[in-house]
């Protein structure tokens, strides 16, 4: 992530799909992550073998939870974006995908002055020019 937000230079996003399938891998799935989208924070450790820590950040669908960073939230896993924002915009669970947006902000504010006109989510709150 480049140091953006406070994350180190050798931590990485990482975003997965689990769908579920009672005959498959996931059939030991828990409901809760079923058929979300995750997202996790990976820091490698400074020998680079491998063995850093893995963080779950956010489980997220089309409907209850759609975007991480949840707007508003005060909870450390939704602070702690690197001005990043990953919003579902749709879940097939017939043909196994997921379909996301992620988009870098060019700061936590809202947008303001210029931005209001550029035709550009600047804010990543999922609306063009929302000033």
């Amino acid at each position: 992530m480049n140091g953006a937000g406070g994350w180190d230079t050798y931590e990485h996003l990482f975003i997965s799909f689990r769908r579920y399938n009672p005959n498959g891998v996931e059939a030991g799935l828990g409901q809760a992550y079923r058929n979300k989208v995750q997202v996790h924070r990976y820091s490698a450790d400074t020998f680079y073998n491998s063995c850093g820590g893995v963080l779950a950040l956010a489980n997220l669908d089309a409907n209850d939870q759609p975007v991480w960073p949840k707007p508003g939230s005060n909870n450390p896993a939704d602070t702690s974006s690197p001005l990043l924002a990953v919003r579902v915009a749709r879940i097939d669970t017939v043909g196994g995908a997921a379909y996301i947006n992620v988009c870098r902000a060019q700061s936590k504010g809202r947008e303001s002055g210029a931005q209001c006109r550029d035709g550009l989510d600047n804010d990543c709150d999922g609306k063009v020019d929302n000033c």
